[in-house]
C-alpha cells in the first residue's frame, strides 16, 4: 500500500490512497455499461460475436489503462470509443447497398493497426500535444462545459428523462441510425428533451430514481461527504430492486453463477487485400484519415475536459503529461486491432472519479483491477444499471459547467468560439463536432478582425482541416 503510494506520488499529488481507491471505483462504476454496449450493439453488427467482442474489448481496456496507469500516472480510463466503434459498425463494415463502404471486419482492423502504428508515431513526437497546446485557453475553457453539457446529455438520455424508445440491438439499430446517428441517444426529439415521465399508469418510472439520485449526490456533496457520487450509484441499484409500482424493476440480479470463463477472441484478423487497387487504397485512406481524426481530438477533448474539472492544467491550460495519455491511448488502439475491438479513447467518465479526488495512476489502476474482475464476473458487474449510473453523469456535467466563468465574454472573437464549442457538442452529439466549429469560428473571427497574429500557426492548419472535415467527411 505504502510503496503504491510512493510510486504513483499520491500525497505529492494531494491525494491519498483510499480516496485513489474509491475515485477508480467509480470511474468503473460510471463505465461499466459500455463492458456490454459496445460488444453487443457496435462489435455484433461489425460481424464480431458479442461473447468475442466481450472479452476483447475488457482485455484491451485493460492493458490500454494499465498503461495509462503506470506510464502517464493519470487517473484516466482508456477504452474502445462508442463513437469509433459505431463507425466501424454502420460505416466501414455496413454493406453497400446500405450506404456503408462494405469492408470486413478483417480490412477494417487493418486499417485500425495503421491508425495505432501512426499514432505512436506521433505520440512520441508529441505532436499532438502540440496540437492540444496550441489551442487557446478560452476555446479550452468552452470545451470544457460543452463536454460537461454532453456528459449530461448522457445522464439524462440514460436515466429516461429523455425519450429514448430504442434497445441495443443492431437489427434494430442500423436503419434508424443510417438516417440519424444521434437517434442512438435520444436526441432525435429535442421538444421532449428535458420532458420526464414521472409517473405513468399508476406507477413510478425508474427516471423517478434516477432524479433522486442526482439529487442526492447533490446533498452529499453539498454535505461534504466523501464518495458521494459512489453512495448515489449504489443506492439508486438499490432502489432498483423495489417493485416496479414504485418505479423500481429495473436492476436486475444475476441468476446462476457469477463466474465466467471467458472466450477468447481470434487474433491478429488482418487483410492486405485492399493493396491490390487504387480504389481499395484510397477507401482505405479514407477510413485512416477519420479514424486519425476523430480519435486524435475525442482524447484532446477528454484530456481538456477532465483537466479543468480536475484543476489538472497549469496556468497556460497545458495538461501535464499529455503525450504520456496520447501514448496510452495510441498503444491501445494497436492492441485493439490485434484482439478485434475498435479504436480505444480516453473515456470521459473518467471525470467521475476524478471528481471524487482521483488525480494518480492509482485511480486508473483501481478500474483495471475492477475490469479484470468482470472479465470473470460479468454477471455480477453488469447488474449496476444505467439508471444507476445517469446521476453520476448529470452531476459531472454540472461540475463541469463552472468552467464558464473562465471564458472573456467581453471579447467576442475569444467567447464566440468558446459558445460554439459549449452549444455544438451537445446538440450534435460529437466533441469533435464541437472543437472543429469552435476552432474554424477563432481563427475566422481573429483574421476577420486585425488580429491573426494571436492564431497559433497549428490553429490555422487545424481550422483548414476542420472544415474540408465538415464540408467533405461528414455524414
Amino acid at each position: 500500500m505504502e510503496a503504491l503510494s510512493r510510486f504513483f506520488r499520491v500525497k505529492e499529488k494531494g491525494s491519498t490512497f483510499a480516496r485513489e481507491l474509491l475515485a477508480g471505483t467509480t470511474t468503473f462504476i460510471s463505465l461499466a455499461y459500455v463492458i456490454s454496449l459496445v460488444p453487443n450493439a457496435f462489435l455484433k453488427a461489425a460481424g464480431i460475436a458479442p461473447e468475442m467482442g466481450f472479452t476483447a474489448f475488457v482485455v484491451v481496456a485493460i492493458l490500454s489503462t494499465l498503461i495509462g496507469a503506470f506510464y502517464a500516472n493519470l487517473p484516466i480510463a482508456f477504452a474502445s470509443g462508442i463513437g469509433l466503434s459505431a463507425f466501424f459498425a454502420f460505416t466501414v463494415c455496413a454493406p453497400a447497398k446500405t450506404g456503408g463502404m462494405g469492408y470486413t471486419i478483417q480490412i477494417a482492423l487493418t486499417a485500425l493497426l495503421l491508425e495505432g502504428i501512426v499514432f505512436i508515431i506521433l505520440s512520441g513526437m508529441k505532436v499532438r500535444e502540440s496540437f492540444m497546446n496550441a489551442i487557446p485557453l478560452s476555446l479550452k475553457k468552452g470545451i470544457s462545459v460543452g463536454i460537461g453539457l454532453f456528459i449530461a446529455i448522457i445522464g439524462f438520455v440514460d436515466a429516461g428523462v429523455t425519450q429514448v424508445g430504442l434497445k441495443f440491438d443492431a437489427d434494430t439499430l442500423f436503419p434508424i441510425l443510417k438516417e440519424n446517428p444521434a437517434a442512438l441517444f435520444g436526441v432525435h426529439d429535442v421538444n421532449n428533451l428535458f420532458i420526464a415521465k414521472l409517473w405513468d399508469q399508476g406507477h413510478l418510472m425508474p427516471a423517478f430514481w434516477s432524479l433522486v439520485g442526482l439529487l442526492l449526490i447533490a446533498v452529499l456533496v453539498a454535505r461534504r461527504v466523501r464518495g458521494a457520487i459512489l453512495l448515489g450509484i449504489l443506492a439508486i441499484t438499490l432502489a432498483g430492486l423495489l417493485p416496479v409500482s414504485l418505479g423500481g424493476g429495473f436492476t436486475k440480479l444475476p441468476t446462476g453463477s457469477l463466474f465466467q470463463l471467458p472466450h477468447w477472441p481470434k487474433m491478429f484478423q488482418y487483410d492486405w487485400s485492399w493493396t491490390h487497387s487504387m480504389g481499395g487504397i484510397v477507401n482505405i485512406l479514407i477510413i485512416l484519415f477519420t479514424l486519425l481524426f476523430v480519435d486524435m481530438f475525442d482524447t484532446i477533448g477528454t484530456l481538456m475536459g477532465i483537466g479543468a474539472q480536475g484543476k489538472m492544467l497549469d496556468k497556460d491550460g497545458h495538461f501535464p503529461g499529455a503525450s504520456k495519455a496520447f501514448m496510452a491511448d495510441a498503444v491501445g488502439t494497436t492492441f485493439a486491432s490485434m484482439m478485434g475491438t475498435t479504436a480505444v479513447t480516453a473515456y470521459i467518465e473518467s471525470a467521475s472519479g476524478v471528481a471524487e479526488g482521483g488525480r494518480t495512476g492509482l485511480t486508473a489502476l483501481t478500474v483495471a483491477f475492477w475490469l479484470i474482475l468482470a472479465l470473470f464476473l460479468s454477471p455480477l458487474f453488469l447488474a449496476v444499471p444505467i439508471q444507476a449510473t445517469a446521476p453520476a453523469l448529470m452531476m459531472i456535467g454540472f461540475f463541469m459547467l463552472s468552467e464558464i466563468r473562465g471564458i472573456p465574454f467581453d471579447d467576442i472573437t475569444e467567447a464566440v468560439p468558446a459558445y460554439l464549442a459549449v452549444v455544438v457538442m451537445p446538440f450534435t452529439f460529437s466533441i469533435v463536432n464541437g472543437i472543429a466549429m469552435g476552432m474554424i469560428a477563432y481563427a475566422l473571427l481573429k483574421y476577420c478582425t486585425g488580429r491573426g497574429r494571436e492564431v497559433h500557426p497549428l490553429v490555422t492548419t487545424l481550422s483548414f482541416l476542420f472544415l474540408l472535415k465538415l464540408l467533405f467527411l461528414s455524414a
